[in-house]
């Protein structure tokens, strides 16, 4: 979860599409998220609760000038020891 976090914040889109679960992978998925980047900057991540395979956050961005939040579960899925961002519950 936090790698991915610092990857919205670095503007990694690589990085993203390789740990969302293949299954889970969009068409545009890359285009989607480099588009959802150049919208926001991100300030900071709180994450609210975990179990293995579940992460509650709120992400603090600002959009337009204007401060928001995400709050978001988050599913991930360990495959031959790697953890994907599945989707949100």
């Amino acid at each position: 979860m936090r790698s991915r976090y610092a990857a919205y914040v670095k503007r990694d889109v690589d990085h993203l599409v390789r740990t969302t679960l293949p299954e889970s992978r969009s068409p545009g998925l890359a285009a989607s998220i480099k588009l959802w980047m150049e919208q926001v900057e991100w300030t900071r991540l709180h994450v609210l609760a975990a179990t293995e395979d579940r992460v509650e956050f709120v992400a603090e961005y600002v959009a337009e000038g204007m401060p928001a939040r995400l709050h978001e579960r988050s599913i991930f899925s360990k495959l031959d020891g790697e953890w994907f961002y599945v989707g949100e519950e």
